[in-house]
């Protein structure tokens, strides 16, 4: 429990101050906590189940400039990015004299995946540290191989992560660099790639389904969002690698079945001098057995 002397100021407002001490606080730097008023004679104030938030600056932004600056600006802590040292304090706490405006550059710790389609529509994440306060600082601040990368603001992390979707390429298949707010990282090195469906075995299949279908290709999965279909009805999918993928098949009617593949949205491009199709025919029929 907490106690802190109030000062009346005026008919509608009370003001006290936490005391400075170290607070068993979460991972996340803040905690909720109930508020009661009591008169010096011992009698409370009827506060409808009042709640406050108690926080520390520090503990919430871990050392980053840009979360630092996000809580400040867009969540409203009364947090400020300080010089010497390098922290995120409580404004009071913090002088104008050693407020820092400008944060450090970004960083990139990891990116993924870090293959897509050519055609676009592949979901890339980037996280990292100081990337960004606020969405519109990295909206039209991100790109991929060179190529605009489209940010996801219900995705957004400030600071922390960024979801962007893929734009088309624009030479093809190529290979490329992550960009963030004018920053190159050039260890992460992104593919547009054209996924190509060579085969697809076996050629024939039962019409009651529940068979395995294994598609072939190279590449025919690039670590993204695939989807199968035969005959308009989704064939499950069990196993992925980059040459094989392997789904379940739906059961259908005799005859040539159609078959589907997306990628990221795109239909896949098929090698016509392979055997990409394959036929729905009658269930085995069981005669005799022997010896019994």
């Amino acid at each position: 429990e907490i106690v802190s002397m109030a000062t009346r100021e005026s008919d509608s407002l009370l003001r006290c101050v936490v005391p400075t001490k170290s607070y068993n606080l979460p991972r996340e730097g803040k905690i909720q906590a109930s508020l009661r008023i009591t008169w010096v004679n011992g009698a409370e104030i009827e506060n409808d189940n009042a709640q406050v938030t108690i926080y520390s600056c520090s503990k919430m932004a871990q050392g980053d400039c840009s979360l630092c600056k996000s809580y400040e600006e867009s969540l409203h802590y009364l947090c400020r990015w300080c010089d010497s040292p390098l922290n995120c304090e409580y404004r009071d706490h913090c002088l104008t004299t050693r407020a820092v405006t400008m944060c450090p550059p970004p960083q990139v710790e990891k990116v993924t995946p870090l293959k897509g389609h050519y055609l676009g529509g592949t979901y890339v994440t980037i996280t990292g540290r100081n990337l960004g306060a606020k969405f519109k600082d990295i909206q039209h601040n991100t790109s991929i191989a060179g190529v605009a990368c489209t940010p996801v603001e219900e995705l957004y992390e400030p600071a922390r992560r960024i979801v962007c979707r893929l734009n088309q390429s624009n030479a093809g298949c190529k290979t490329g660099p992550v960009s963030v707010l004018n920053k190159i990282f050039a260890q992460f090195q992104f593919k547009y790639m054209k996924p190509i469906l060579s085969m697809v075995s076996p050629p024939k299949r039962a019409v009651s389904g529940g068979a395995l279908l294994t598609l072939h290709g190279k590449p025919i999965y690039l670590g993204t969002t695939i989807a199968i279909q035969v005959n308009r009805k989704i064939c499950n999918i069990t196993n992925k690698t980059e040459s094989e993928v392997e789904c379940i098949l739906p059961a259908s009617s005799i005859g040539s079945a159609e078959l589907s593949v997306t990628i990221d949205g795109n239909e896949i491009q098929r090698n016509m001098s392979g055997s990409t199709t394959f036929t729905y025919v009658d269930d085995p029929t069981i005669t005799g057995i022997s010896p019994l």
